[in-house]
């Protein structure tokens, strides 16, 4: 049996149409080909029939909507059963209307209209379609031209309604949430599993260079950093890759990557840090779908952070380096912090100190050993607010003892309240054993350890007051040896210390505990008798006189006879000052060596006029005379700078030419000066010829050259210039008349001198160095009681006195109080000048203590003045 078979040619757009249509419709393309077989009415079909009837006739059961739509007017031509249904209107009614009746939305029309008319190819469009009650469904529109006519397009749709308000529902959730990560202080986004980004917000889009989260979506972390136009991100600190191997971790293990902090910085160049958490993003089934990452800007937290730390680790360094004990506590008196200098004083380490009560580690007690409460329990058990400051004695971990120095402050929080206490004490063992040994030494003699001629009057002066007071007599004597002089020629200075020692220990046998005996310099002493009776001093002093006497010093293979001769004053009321008492006793001693040496006298108030004429005929004269006639000779001593190759510092000496011609050492003639008030007369007489001097030698040499003139000059100044009110007057007017740099000029003064004329030493100086002259402090140490009169004194130069500098190398007590001069000069911008420095030995030691400047016979002996 044969049968009539209908060929129909479907081409490769129409199945990809009936593709389509089976992917929106959910039906398989086999069930859909089937039902439009079954349909087909073979005889209604013959090769030669009308193809758009044909068509009519083909589509007009198919369950699909289908409309021909005449171009390019719009016209509706035909509809099937399935587009009146879906659609409502009777088929006449739809077949008078035009597509763009069907539109719901207006502004749809022209743009489908014109590409109708214009394109020549199938397209899909979303539109909503406008039913016969005025109600709407969303479709997915197919237009599709007909091959075998120009004049028709086929139009059908699917329903995509539901879909569609799905997508809505779904796009305002979206919306919403948009706003919400947009309104997040963090940056956030999200990528697939393939590391693409599918969204962010905001603040991530603008930070990746974006002005809308939209432009980030579909793009990789590639795209972003490797922009050429892209200047807003900051360069990752880890090249790309470790973010994505982050990313792939989360994605693959499902364990979010938490707090991975990075430090960059910012287009501006300022620091940013940002703390960043990924986690893995599931789907209703718990599988891995994606990550999601949040970006926090934690720069202010670190800023804040690194300002706590470099608060904290500068109170901590300053802790650990400041030379005092540091505890704090806290309101339960449970130590918290313990430096090192508190674990050194008191024994116990930072680890056995910490977390116990300080009464367990810091122990009190008096001087008989008794345990003494503790000032932290004052703050901490009273809420007192007031710091307190005391001195006690620390018992140490192992039983040692340290005198300290102690302050106790409460610490409060913003409300006030009391949080702890902090203790800080410093031990002051060492500083009370200076200070005592200072002591000592500002009143008591170097080299014979008697007291000094400062004790001396002080303990004069409270005779004098018991005497005037309560009646009780004293005595004193004033002893000067003879034929010292010829000890110290002889043998040199050394054999003359040595026999002062001797003389020192001889004469102690025969003093009682409650006499005072002194060395008021050179070779003399005093005795002061306390409680005594003429008669009975003059018995006393001519014991001494024998003892000195009989005495035999031995020095070498010399041997030599030592007299005394002592001056005896009794207090008195005729007597009412010390200066009249040491006057007068010095009168009658100088009388006691006129009348033949080894010889006693005594004071009588109607020998005073003696003594003056005595003393006048001898030094006044001869004074006087070497003043007139230029007996006086200038010596220079170098001043040599052992730190740096400075210019160099030369001292200006006096000597007097005697009436042989040998030179008279200053310590024989000045005292004199001084007695019988020639010192300003001799101190102008000093700075005369040397200005001259000078001035002469330089005036033609360096007259063009005056930067050459680089050596400076010292010149010693006695108490009584300093009182003087024409002396700076007469300073003034000689470098003007010498035409000399006053830069090249200093001027010294005495430690005991600046002390004792405070005031009006502080005003010469001061002017004097507005003439542009140095200013330097002789003999320092020798005579102080406090250093406070120090940072008073304007001047440029510490003459350490050399009592001090002496055997330096084999006595510590010398060489901490020279290195203590030195730092108080060094803090103070004052340069140090050591004297009497006699051997290779003591020079070294003072280079490695810092000293800036030595002076002594080890440097240069004086010689005659020369440029």
């Amino acid at each position: 049996m044969s049968r009539e078979f209908v060929n129909i040619e479907i081409e490769q757009a129409d199945w990809d149409k009936l593709h389509e249509y089976c992917q929106l419709s959910g039906k398989a393309e086999s069930d859909v080909l089937g039902e439009l077989i079954s349909l087909l009415n073979p005889p209604s079909f013959s090769k030669n029939s009308d193809e758009i009837q044909q068509f009519k006739q083909f589509s007009q059961d198919i369950p699909i909507p289908m409309i021909l739509i005449r171009v390019p007017e719009g016209k509706i031509n035909y509809a099937n059963a399935k587009a009146i249904s879906i659609l409502g209107f009777s088929k006449e009614a739809l077949l008078n209307l035009s597509l763009s009746d069907l539109y719901y939305e207006k502004s749809e029309h022209n743009s489908l209209i014109d590409e109708i008319i214009t394109q020549n190819t199938s397209k899909n469009y979303e539109i909503k379609l406008r039913k016969q009650n005025n109600s709407f469904l969303y479709a997915s529109v197919f237009i599709q031209p007909l091959k075998w006519t120009n004049e028709l397009v086929l139009l059908s749709w699917c329903d995509i309604t539901v879909r569609y308000e799905v997508e809505q529902a779904l796009r305002k959730k979206e919306t919403f949430l948009q706003l919400v990560l947009d309104n997040i202080p963090q940056l956030i986004f999200w990528k697939d599993t393939n590391l693409v980004f599918l969204g962010c917000n905001r603040l991530w889009a603008k930070a990746s260079g974006m002005s809308d989260p939209e432009q980030v979506k579909g793009k990789s972390d590639y795209d972003l950093y490797n922009d050429p136009n892209n200047h807003h991100v900051a360069p990752p600190t880890n090249n790309i890759e470790y973010y994505r191997k982050q990313d792939r971790r989360v994605i693959e293990t499902g364990e979010s990557e938490l707090h991975f902090v990075e430090h960059k910085y910012n287009a501006e160049g300022k620091e940013v840090w940002y703390d960043t958490n990924k986690i893995p993003i599931k789907d209703p089934d718990g599988d891995i779908v994606g990550v999601m990452g949040t970006i926090e800007n934690i720069t202010e937290r670190k800023l804040i952070e690194r300002a706590l730390f470099e608060e904290k680790e500068l109170a901590k360094v300053t802790l650990q380096s400041i030379g005092e004990a540091v505890v704090t506590t806290n309101i339960q008196g449970m130590i918290r912090e313990f430096n090192p200098v508190a674990q050194q004083l008191t024994g116990y380490s930072d680890q056995e100190a910490i977390g116990q009560h300080i009464s367990q580690i810091f122990k009190l007690v008096d001087q008989e050993g008794n345990l003494l409460k503790n000032p932290i329990d004052q703050i901490l058990q009273r809420h007192q607010s007031q710091s307190i400051r005391t001195s006690d004695t620390l018992v140490a971990k192992e039983g040692e003892q340290y005198e300290i120095d102690i302050v106790v402050s409460p610490i409060r929080g913003q409300d006030n309240q009391l949080l702890g206490v902090v203790l800080i004490f410093r031990d002051i063992t060492q500083s009370l054993q200076l200070a005592h040994q200072l002591s000592w030494e500002a009143s008591h003699d170097a080299l014979t350890k008697l007291a000094n001629r400062r004790e001396l009057e002080k303990q004069l002066s409270f005779a004098l007051e018991s005497y005037k007071t309560e009646g009780i007599d004293a005595v004193l004597c004033y002893l000067d040896l003879d034929q010292f002089k010829i000890v110290n020629d002889t043998c040199g200075h050394i054999a003359g210390d040595e026999l002062l020692r001797q003389i020192t220990r001889l004469l102690q046998q025969r003093v009682r505990n409650t006499d005072i005996l002194a060395r008021l310099g050179g070779d003399e002493f005093a005795l002061l008798l306390r409680g005594c009776s003429l008669e009975q001093a003059e018995s006393i002093a001519d014991i001494l006189r024998e003892l000195i006497q009989d005495f035999r010093f031995s020095w070498e293979e010399h041997i030599f006879s030592i007299g005394v001769s002592i001056g005896i004053v009794a207090l008195s009321r005729e007597l009412q000052t010390v200066t009249a008492i040491l006057n007068a006793a010095d009168a009658a001693c100088y009388t006691a060596k006129e009348q033949g040496r080894n010889c006693l006298y005594i004071y009588q108030t109607n020998d005073i006029e003696v003594a003056k004429q005595l003393g006048q005929s001898k030094w006044i004269v001869k004074l006087k005379q070497a003043l007139n006639d230029d007996y006086f000779r200038l010596y220079r001593q170098k001043i040599m700078s052992i730190q740096s190759p400075v210019r160099v510092h030369y001292e200006i000496l006096l000597r007097l030419s005697g009436e042989s011609g040998k030179l008279i050492s200053p310590s024989v003639f000045i005292p004199a000066a001084e007695r019988y008030n020639l010192m300003a007369d001799i101190d102008q007489w000093v700075i005369k010829n040397f200005l001259k001097a000078y001035s002469d030698h330089y005036q033609e040499q360096f007259k063009e050259n005056p930067q050459l003139l680089t050596n400076l000059y010292t010149i010693n100044l006695s108490a009584v210039s300093l009182k003087n009110k024409h002396f700076l007057k007469f300073i003034k007017e000689q470098l003007s008349h010498y035409q000399v740099n006053p830069r090249n000029l200093c001027f010294e003064i005495t430690e005991t001198t600046a002390i004792t004329n405070f005031s009006q030493a502080i005003a010469l100086i001061e002017s004097i160095k507005e003439l542009g002259c140095c200013f330097a402090l002789d003999d320092f140490g020798s005579g102080m009681s406090s250093l406070s009169y120090l940072k008073h004194l304007p001047v440029d130069y510490l003459k350490i006195d050399g009592s001090f500098v002496r055997n330096l190398d084999k006595n510590s007590v010398n060489y901490s109080l020279v290195d203590c001069f030195h730092r108080i000069g060094d803090v103070m911008d004052m340069e140090t000048i050591a004297e009497c420095v006699e051997d290779q030995a003591t020079l070294e030691i003072l280079q490695g203590i810092g000293v800036d400047y030595a002076q002594g016979f080890g440097i240069e002996r004086p010689i005659p003045l020369s440029f």
